[in-house]
């Protein structure tokens, strides 16, 4: 019992209040007009402060694996287990310039990699249907596969120091540095998944979605 309640009260009152702030509170997603677009990727070049030659940028992509506490309410709780070691969701986020986040997925359980991850993911399912120009692309991490509208880092075996293909990673790295530091920002408002939280199977990414939606 907590205040006389308990604790399944609790939890049901807690998940309609996340369903209802999910309902009215906006997330930007992508611009749906080409101005906006264009828009978007000259902020998004000019807010690094290392004068990045690569242009045309619109966002960056980043997985990161959520840690929570051992899941109990579903039949095999190891499919949660991270490569990292410990029980987690890997969460996709696409971030803007403003260190605002504007797609989050958290869709599938923590054993499955970021890859899989990513192409389970909605703004996967949209960049494959052409919801962007050719003109344009998302700075990937590793777990992307490069295509017309994302790129992702050269192999170390294929740039070596001093070369354009290191450069063009040190570029790159440094756009991907935004998305790093809206997930830490993230993380230390209010203290959001700084430790591991309770596993709300199967409503979890409800909750990971609603505080990305709150750090806005």
């Amino acid at each position: 019992m907590i205040f006389g309640l308990a604790k399944a009260t609790i939890y049901q009152c807690f998940l309609r209040i996340v369903s209802a702030l999910l309902a009215v509170l906006p997330m930007d997603g992508f611009p749906e007009t080409e101005e906006a677009v264009e828009k978007l990727s000259m902020r998004f070049s000019t807010s690094r402060a290392l004068n990045s030659p690569l242009h045309d940028c619109v966002g960056a992509l980043y997985g990161i694996a959520i840690q929570i506490m051992k899941p109990r309410e579903c039949n095999d709780p190891a499919q949660y287990w991270c490569r990292t070691g410990f029980y987690g969701l890997p969460a996709q986020a696409d971030a803007d310039y403003k260190y605002r986040f504007t797609h989050v997925s958290v869709k599938c359980v923590g054993a499955m990699d970021d890859y899989i991850a990513f192409s389970v993911s909605p703004l996967a399912n949209n960049l494959q249907e052409g919801a962007i120009s050719e003109n344009y692309w998302y700075a990937g991490d590793d777990a992307c596969v490069c295509s017309e509208c994302i790129l992702s880092l050269i192999t170390t075996a294929r740039a070596p120091p001093r070369s354009p293909e290191d450069a063009f990673n040190f570029y790159h790295s440094s756009l991907r540095m935004l998305m790093e530091q809206a997930f830490r920002i993230y993380s230390l408002a209010g203290g959001i998944f700084e430790a591991p939280f309770a596993s709300l199977y199967p409503k979890s990414e409800q909750v990971v979605v609603l505080a990305t939606k709150l750090h806005h």
